[in-house]
């Protein structure tokens, strides 16, 4: 091999060369304006080669060993992920359900206070067709309806509220939903760098389904195509 060929191989120096060359593991030629070096002896190239397959084995053991522990803590990673996105669903879904029986309160209330302001108005009626009692009937009847506003704007009030944490759930669910897809997409991007593409096209598809407009996912899902 040329000199300038292994002067441009990593470690190698002159005065390994020359180390080599003193010990008779090679041996040097001129050459034009260069040197050539060659094994001494033909016995030296399958200890030579034995060696360099060992030293590959090892290299390429190592490195599928610190890719088995990048998986695993990627693993690790994305499995508190989960515990997170359950315990955010958990409370999504309990306040769903207190503002569903909010609301259902609310309708009850509202309806009642529908009821009482009927018989108020009915009460009133009767007052102004009896003049004997007409200003009492009047004033009990004044005084019901007056409550009965009352309860009916309580009973609005209630109902804003509940569409108010109706609202509120939905966006915790939007938010809950990109937050998934991005770390779906994050799963994804683990396994195509561990070329596990089918497993990275299961976390791109669910990803999508819950954030539909992630143009990065379909970048990257079009990509494994």
């Amino acid at each position: 091999m040329d000199q300038s060929e292994l002067l441009a191989r990593p470690g190698a120096t002159p005065a390994l060369l020359r180390a080599l060359e003193d010990k008779r593991l090679i041996r040097k030629e001129p050459r034009l304006d260069t040197f050539y070096y060659e094994i001494s002896h033909d016995t030296l190239l399958a200890p030579i080669l034995r060696f360099r397959k060992e030293r590959l084995d090892a290299e390429e053991k190592t490195r599928l060993e610190e890719e088995a522990d990048q998986a695993r803590r990627a693993r690790d990673r994305a499995r508190k992920r989960l515990a997170v996105s359950t315990v955010l669903t958990i409370l999504a879904v309990t306040a769903s359900i207190f503002a569903f029986f909010k609301q259902r309160e609310a309708s009850f209330a509202l309806a009642d206070v529908e009821k009482q302001k009927h018989v108020a108005d009915s009460l009133l009626v009767k007052a102004q067709e009896s003049e004997r009692m007409a200003k009492t009937a009047q004033d009990t009847a004044e005084a019901q309806r007056i409550e009965a506003n009352r309860q009916r704007d309580a009973a609005k009030t209630a109902l804003l509220k509940a569409e108010a944490e109706e609202t509120a759930r939905k966006l915790i669910e939007k938010d809950k939903n990109i937050a998934e897809a991005s770390r779906l997409l994050r799963e994804a991007e683990v396994f195509i760098r561990a070329e596990e593409w089918e497993t990275a096209r299961k976390r791109l598809k669910s990803a999508l389904l819950l954030d539909p407009g992630n143009a990065e996912v379909k970048k990257i899902l079009q990509r494994l195509k």
